[in-house]
């Protein structure tokens, strides 16, 4: 179960041992700017989306959400966190993400 044999067997491992959607998580998170300040998320809410976007609320970053069923579901699965405030909806697909990286500026979509 996700690694639990192994850290039972070497408890003294300093290894941080995740499973495939942790890791996805921290691929996706690692890959967008530290300079972004709003990211637009479009697609599915799965359980890797999920915890994609309530990291980046975490982090102060706004997350938009086109489509206002996705909306609720998450602000549902946030609970009373402070951080929910980051989430918003977005009515439109006009939204465009600007950030600044070393190599120019560009936009972020995800």
């Amino acid at each position: 179960m996700y690694g639990e044999l192994y850290v039972q067997k070497y408890p003294r491992l300093k290894t941080k041992v995740v499973d495939g959607s942790s890791l996805a998580v921290a691929a996706v998170l690692n890959s967008i700017p530290k300079a972004a300040t709003q990211v637009l998320h479009r697609g599915n809410i799965s359980k890797v989306a999920s915890a994609v976007v309530l990291n980046l609320c975490q982090r102060g970053i706004q997350v938009a959400v086109p489509s206002e069923d996705d909306y609720k579901k998450l602000k549902k699965s946030f609970g009373i966190r402070s951080d929910r405030n980051n989430l918003i909806l977005s009515k439109s697909y006009s939204i465009k993400v600007r950030y600044t990286h070393n190599h120019g500026t560009g936009d972020l979509f995800l």
